[in-house]
C-alpha cells in the first residue's frame, strides 16, 4: 500500500476534531469519519485497511498515541477488542496540523 499525505492528514485532522473530552477517537468511529471526508477526493480501496495503515504511519511518526483495548475476559472477541482501540493526538501531531 502506497502513503498518501492527504489520507494521513485527513485522519490526524478529524482525530483532533473529534476527540471532544481528550479521550481520544475509537477505530471503529474512524472509518465512516474518513469515508464521508474523503468521498470523491481520494480512492480508499479497502477503507479500513487503508485507514489502519494510515493510523500506523501516524503513530509510527509521533504524531498519535494509540490505546489498545484491553482484554477483559476470555469470550472477548479480538475484531471487538480491535475496533475499541482509540487514538488521541501528540503534541507534534498538534504542531504539524499548525504548520500546514
Amino acid at each position: 500500500m502506497q502513503r498518501n499525505l492527504a489520507i494521513a492528514k485527513k485522519i490526524l485532522e478529524l482525530i483532533v476534531t473529534h476527540d471532544h473530552d481528550g479521550s481520544g477517537v475509537y477505530r471503529a468511529d474512524l472509518y465512516p469519519l474518513v469515508e464521508r471526508a474523503l468521498y470523491n477526493v481520494a480512492d480508499l480501496g479497502d477503507t479500513a485497511a487503508t485507514v489502519d495503515y494510515h493510523l500506523y504511519l501516524l503513530i509510527d511518526a509521533g504524531f498519535l498515541n494509540i490505546t489498545e483495548a484491553e482484554i477483559e475476559n476470555e469470550e472477548d472477541d479480538e475484531d471487538d477488542l480491535f475496533a475499541s482501540d482509540y487514538f488521541s493526538p501528540t503534541w507534534a501531531g498538534h504542531d504539524y496540523l499548525d504548520s500546514k
